[in-house]
């Protein structure tokens, strides 16, 4: 996998990179965002934590570590997503806030290699759920993600010892 020639085609560069788009982004994000959440959180992500974790969203201490990620594609047609690459994709610049001052960098791994991670560590996935935007949620912007019903936006799973 090569790294495209705009790109850093090092670690330290793309944390350096990654660092510049959250702060220049930060502010922004949080503006659109808002303490409620997007579409994401309120009809996905929430929901789906919600189940998942349950009942230790609300234990003392919480959590140990959660990681949320959503995914995109490049190349888009009316409803459909043509995914042309898929174990060895570069890092990308994109955006996650339509309007947001500054491209981040996006990275992309397999998921036998997310889940790897944590199976090596001894964990087991016991829970996953494929989420996908409802028809009501279709919005004008054609690349919107939310007009995709039929492809999940996010991959929630839970992972836990034995």
């Amino acid at each position: 996998m090569s790294t495209p020639s705009n790109l850093p085609s090092d670690l330290c560069s793309f944390a350096s990179l990654s660092l510049e788009a959250w702060e220049a982004n930060a502010g922004y994000w949080n503006s659109s965002i808002t303490k409620h959440g997007n579409k994401y959180w309120q009809r996905l992500q929430e929901p789906s934590l919600t189940c998942l974790l349950g009942s230790h969203l609300s234990k003392p201490g919480g959590c140990k570590a959660l990681d949320l990620a959503t995914v995109t594609g490049d190349c888009e047609v009316i409803r459909t997503k043509i995914v042309k690459d898929y174990m060895h994709v570069a890092p990308a610049m994109g955006i996650a806030v339509p309007g947001q001052p500054k491209k981040q960098p996006y990275f992309h791994r397999p998921m036998h290699e997310l889940f790897t991670t944590f199976f090596k560590g001894g964990l087991v996935m016991d829970a996953m759920e494929e989420l996908a935007f409802t028809e009501e949620d279709a919005e004008d912007r054609i690349e919107s993600s939310s007009n995709y019903t039929q492809l999940p936006a996010i991959l929630a799973f839970r992972m836990r010892l034995p």
